[in-house]
């Protein structure tokens, strides 16, 4: 807001007087002019006015629940419009699961941009750095598998090994029939949308599926994954 005129400055004040490592992140509001020692006390002494709030949003969460996450930390925000957002700019699959540090000003213009952006940052560059296995086509049947990945595994290697299966019983022409999700007993192929929105070890498991003789999985009453011919 054009309060610190020289960062320069404040960063050399504050590392002098061994406060670089106290400065406390929230909101904070100031009336009138002031001195960039006082503006130095204030962001390591007093705190903010507002401090940070965190909402964690946990892998294979659906945007329902991304939303209800991000709702119990800033109850201001409105359904309606973060689903709208969500649907105007294509983010269905691509909410990235995280821990995420939010102002208590900010909107649901600001958590999209946010999600957005870590998912720009965290995903694009996996995903272009690999070559998609066939028969995917590009990013959204990627986030799909990823998606169902979520719902259908729990470690690293059983996803890649469940990747492969799946993708083997696309090749083939035999309908996924996933219980996470119902519309694939009733139509052969990938859902139309990601289910949920995946975190990097199912989109990576995706990417670097394992190839085996298996069709048939379970999840034994264990927690183990069993395979079949």
């Amino acid at each position: 807001e054009g309060l610190i005129r020289s960062s320069a400055l404040l960063r050399l004040y504050l590392s002098f007087n061994n406060k670089d490592r106290k400065v406390q992140l929230g909101e904070y509001e100031f009336s009138g002019n002031i001195s960039l020692f006082s503006l130095a006390r204030e962001i390591t002494e007093k705190g903010p006015k507002n401090p940070l709030l965190v909402a964690t949003i946990p892998e294979g969460s659906t945007s329902l629940e991304v939303y209800q996450i991000f709702a119990k930390a800033l109850p201001s925000i409105d359904k309606n419009i973060f689903f709208n957002l969500i649907a105007a700019n294509n983010l269905e699959g691509k909410l990235f699961p995280s821990t995420y540090h939010l102002l208590p000003s900010y909107k649901e213009t600001t958590i999209i941009d946010l999600m957005a952006a870590i998912y720009l940052k965290k995903v694009i560059p996996i995903i272009e750095g690999s070559v998609a296995p066939q028969p995917l086509s590009g990013e959204k049947d990627i986030l799909i598998l990823a998606s169902i990945l979520e719902g259908e595994a729990n470690t690293e290697k059983d996803m890649k090994i469940v990747a492969g299966i799946l993708l083997e019983r696309i090749r083939i022409g035999m309908p996924l029939q996933v219980d996470v999700a119902p519309e694939t007993y009733k139509r052969r192929g990938l859902p139309k949308e990601p289910i949920n929105n995946p975190g990097v070890v199912a989109i990576t498991s995706v990417l670097h599926p394992i190839s085996t003789e298996y069709l048939y999985y379970i999840t034994g009453k264990d927690g183990n994954m069993y395979y079949a011919e």
